[in-house]
């Protein structure tokens, strides 16, 4: 995956956050060029962290207890994975953490595809 594909993502996103709610302000960042992170508050309260994972970021040991530590402390967690991997992550996700398991989002429902899709 691309830098630019994966800020594709993420600057997608943060405009789908801002129309649906305008009191939330967003800050994110690119880590190690593979992975994003969206920071989720209104005005001073942390609500929460979306994360925009790529093809290998999405399955390192690491990134589900990231989720976990997350959650534990209230706050919201979404994941936003390529389409190819939507439902494997899912289920994952399921697997691991049951009924909390957070949001799962692909980059197609966002409207970021990889190819284009026949009409």
């Amino acid at each position: 995956m691309t830098v630019d594909r994966l800020e594709n993502v993420i600057v997608n996103r943060v405009a789908m956050l801002a129309m649906s709610n305008p009191e939330l302000d967003v800050e994110w960042a690119i880590i190690n060029s593979d992975w994003g992170v969206l920071t989720i508050s209104e005005g001073r309260k942390l609500i929460g962290f979306e994360y925009v994972e790529s093809e290998s970021s999405s399955f390192r040991p690491e990134r589900m207890k990231v989720y976990e530590e997350t959650l534990d402390q209230g706050l919201t967690a979404v994941i936003i994975v390529p389409e190819e991997l939507y439902l494997e992550v899912r289920e994952r996700l399921y697997k691991t953490l049951g009924s909390r398991a957070p949001k799962v989002l692909s980059y197609d429902c966002i409207g970021i595809t990889a190819m284009p899709r026949p009409s």
